[in-house]
Parts: C-alpha cells; structure tokens; sequence
C-alpha cells in the first residue's frame, strides 16, 4: 500500500473511530432535514422521501419494534422487494438495537423458516399477502416470533389474529411510542457499538 493510501486510510480511521452508522446517518438528517433522501416511483410520477421524514420513520419503526420485546441484538426480518420500507425499516430495526436480517424474497418456505429459527426472529416486516402466506406456512415452528407485519395489506385478513398488523399500523403504534420515549429511543441507538452486528444475511451457502 503507497504512503499516499495509508495517509488515507489513516485519516479515516481518525475521523470515524467511535462512530457508528447510527451516529453517520443521525448527522446526515440532520444536516439535510428537507432535503430528499429517496426518490420512488409511484404510477407514472415520483415522489421523495426527505432525510427528516426518513428519521422520523425509522424512529417510528424502532419504538415500535421495542415495544414487541427488541432489544441489544435481536433480530428483525425483513422480506420485500426494493422499496422505501425496507430501508426504513432496516435503520429502524438498528435504531431499537437490533439486527436486521434481510431474506431473499425468492427463498422457498423451509429456507425461511430456518433462517427465522436460526437467527430467533422476533419481528418479520412482510411486503405483501402472498409472503405472509409463505411465513405463515411456518408459523408455528417458531415461537420467538412476536408479530409479522405487513406492508400492503391487500388481501390480508387479520381477524381475530394478534400475530398479524400492517406497516400502518406499526408506524402508529411507534409514533405514540415516541411521544413519551425520546429517552429510551436515545439510549436505545446510542448503545450501539462499532462492534455491533449491522445485518445479518444468509446466503445460498448457509441456508442450503
């Protein structure tokens, strides 16, 4: 390695030593609150998501996601398709200090449910009915599993079901959260290490 790249290197190591992609993205949003973050397709138009918008999402996310029993180094899954709630949800999951994991959409039902009981998943962000159908097919087998959320909820029946809400419904519940646990969502992503796990992803070699 040239001197120039270790100079480089070496001012980097400098500049981010503690820091933390929480910490990173923290100051991102707050530097560029109005500014657009995302930019997602919608029909035949756009619309954007701002950096403070993106935050105050993932905060939702986090606080709700503790009040199902996440915490330091739990694991969330999440199964989607490329769309803004993933990536919210994934800085959500670290955010309440836990561990996103996210599962090929393609993978078939015994690969997913090894992956939920291999990493004890307490929490499944779904995209839609048919990958709620998929979890469900293993929904007993695994009893760390408080909640499956679903994003577009069409076609979903959740009657007389405890075990199932909608992404709607999980941004509500950590809004009320927030309004009483800024404290705790603190503490929460602020306990988070540079040691700390930022995903968990199985590939085609660990899940057969």
């Amino acid at each position: 390695m040239s001197e120039q790249l270790m100079g480089v290197r070496e001012e980097l190591l400098a500049r981010t030593e503690g820091r933390t992609l929480l910490d990173v993205f923290a100051a991102t949003c707050d530097a560029n609150w109005n500014r657009p973050a995302l930019v997602i397709k919608e029909g035949d138009g756009f619309r954007t998501l701002t950096w403070g918008e993106y935050r105050t999402q993932a905060s939702h996310v986090a606080m709700a996601l503790r009040g199902y029993g996440v915490r330091h180094g739990d694991h969330v899954a999440l199964m989607m398709t490329n769309r803004p709630e993933h990536v919210v949800a994934d800085v959500g999951a670290l955010m309440a200090g836990g561990v996103p994991v996210s599962v090929y959409n393609t993978l078939a039902t015994d690969q997913i449910r090894y992956i939920a009981e291999n990493c004890a998943a307490k929490v499944a962000i779904l995209e839609d009915a048919a990958f709620l159908a998929t979890w469900d097919a293993v929904r007993e087998q695994l009893p760390a599993l408080e909640v499956l959320v679903v994003v577009d909820p069409t076609g979903v029946d959740v009657d007389g079901r405890d075990d199932v809400i909608t992404y709607a419904e999980l941004l509500e519940r950590g809004e009320r959260a927030l309004e009483t646990g800024h404290g705790e969502l603190e503490n929460s992503w602020r306990g988070v290490t540079p040691d700390d796990a930022v995903t968990l992803i199985y590939t085609s070699g660990t899940t057969g």
